[in-house]
């Protein structure tokens, strides 16, 4: 009884059918695409030293679905971790990095997403800490 048990089993005859979940790289769907991050590109000019300068809109898009995005600055300032096959497309609106402690010249943020498939695409962001005047007090 086990001998025809294991037989069947091997052959497959037992097994419940599978559905494939992926969004891509199978025989009825698109092929995959490495992950895109979009943003409108930050003004060149000097943005004073203040409490909080805020990014623009970033979009990361991505066929396979979204697992994580970072934001970095020398460390970690955000990271969202998406889980199973998560979202196609995600927007990071209104994220403000601060500024206070940082010294006068150009910064550079890093911007990296990973996709489902481990597929990783980093880019970077650049503003710049305008020189402060002195103030005359006498």
């Amino acid at each position: 009884m086990a001998a025809a048990l294991s037989v069947g089993l091997a052959s497959g005859a037992l097994a419940a059918p599978r559905a494939s979940h992926a969004r891509c790289g199978t025989t009825y769907t698109p092929s995959c695409t490495k992950p895109r991050v979009s943003y409108k590109r930050p003004s060149p000019r000097c943005v004073k030293l203040g409490p909080l300068y805020k990014l623009p809109n970033i979009k990361f898009v991505s066929n396979a679905g979204l697992r994580e995005i970072q934001v970095l600055m020398g460390k970690s300032l955000k990271t969202i971790k998406f889980k199973k096959l998560g979202p196609t497309q995600y927007v990071l609106k209104g994220f403000k990095v601060h500024t206070t402690g940082l010294i006068t010249g150009a910064h550079q943020i890093t911007i990296r997403v990973k996709d489902v498939r481990g597929k990783t695409v980093t880019k970077q962001l650049r503003f710049s800490i305008c020189a402060s005047k002195p103030v005359f007090t006498g």
